[in-house]
Order: C-alpha cells, then sequence, then structure tokens
C-alpha cells in the first residue's frame, strides 16, 4: 500500500476536495461583485436623503446585505435539500425593524437582486442593474419628482 499524495490528502469524500480552488475564485468573485456593486447603491441612498432622514445602519445593510445574500446563494443554488433547509431558518428568524419611507424598500430590494445575481453568478445582470437604479434614482432626485413643485 502506498502513502497518500497531497492531491489525496486535499480530497474529500468522492470527487470533492478540501480545498476547491476553483469554488474559492468562483465565490471570492460574486462576493466582491456583490460589494462593488452595492457601493454605489449606498452611495446613491446618501444623496438622495435629506440629512435628518439619513439612517447608517440602513446604509451599512446596504453594503452587508447583498455579500450575505450571494453566499447563501452560492452555498444553496445546486441543492434543493438545502434551499429547503434554509427557507426553514429564515423562517424561524423575524426581524423587528419597519422601514420608515417606501424608498428605504426600493434601495433594500436592489441590493437584494444584486446579491441574489452575484450568487448565482450572473454578474452582468448585478452590474447593469446596479447601474441602471442608480442613474435613475439620481435622475429622479434630480428632476424633483413627487415634490411640490410637481405635484397637481
Amino acid at each position: 500500500m502506498t502513502d497518500p499524495g497531497v492531491s489525496d490528502v486535499l480530497r474529500g469524500a468522492g470527487e470533492r476536495q478540501l480545498l476547491d480552488v476553483n469554488l474559492v475564485i468562483a465565490l471570492t468573485a460574486s462576493l466582491l461583485c456583490a460589494l462593488t456593486f452595492a457601493i454605489p447603491v449606498a452611495w446613491v441612498y446618501r444623496a438622495t436623503k435629506a440629512h435628518h432622514d439619513y439612517d447608517k445602519a440602513e446604509a451599512q445593510t446596504l453594503l452587508l446585505l447583498p455579500i450575505a445574500i450571494a453566499t447563501v446563494v452560492f452555498l444553496v443554488k445546486e441543492s434543493l435539500a438545502l434551499a429547503f433547509g434554509l427557507a426553514g431558518i429564515v423562517a424561524a428568524i423575524r426581524f423587528r425593524h419597519t422601514l420608515e419611507d417606501v424608498k428605504d424598500a426600493v434601495f433594500m430590494f436592489v441590493v437584494i437582486g444584486i446579491g441574489l445575481a452575484s450568487g448565482a453568478q450572473l454578474l452582468t445582470v448585478a452590474a447593469v442593474a446596479s447601474l441602471i437604479f442608480n442613474l435613475t434614482a439620481l435622475a429622479v432626485r434630480r428632476a424633483g419628482f413627487g415634490t411640490e413643485a410637481h405635484s397637481g
């Protein structure tokens, strides 16, 4: 019987490897893209909020949430069992924070989409969504839609 080589030691059960370099690279790219495409959303959030309405915790969430979502999507994207397990865990967690501004919910929804796209490795979708959303949000702010001058 021969001693196992390094490649044999790095392999787990079956064909799975203990350290899969390709997986690490793909995951790192997905997470970095989630952050990269969420940063402009957080900047636009800051630029479009009145100083007294700006919530630092929400701005930080805009950066952290897409990374967390991309990680989860990366984990469950090929396993129905993991997806159902995650659904059970999420159902048990209750968030008690309510968003006071509807626009805040839209910003959260966009970063969730960025996280989903990044985790599914649809990086072009994440990039285009971030770009179009940010340009639209800035244009709406600049045009003053919804202000008294534009209503009625």
